[in-house]
């Protein structure tokens, strides 16, 4: 099931992200103004022929960082 379809879990839309995208964000301001728990931030960037993505996965109460993931994609492959 797509996480956007589970009601428990609201889901903001890319456009709605792109509000921030560049600004440096106090993840507790965004948390209250948005009334979310949880925010998730990443970036992707390209090297050569390579693919690298970091996300990263923040409680807005205390802006405490619980989870983050480095994975690099082979473009060739996908």
């Amino acid at each position: 099931m797509a996480v956007g379809l589970d009601h428990r879990i609201p889901v903001g839309s890319r456009s709605l992200a792109v509000t921030y995208k560049g600004r440096v964000i106090d993840a507790r301001a965004v948390g209250r103004e948005l009334n979310v728990r949880y925010l998730l931030q990443g970036e992707v960037r390209r090297a050569d022929k390579r693919l690298m993505v970091n996300a990263y996965l923040i409680y807005t109460g205390n802006a405490t960082q619980l989870w983050s993931d480095h994975m690099e994609v082979d473009k060739a492959a996908g």
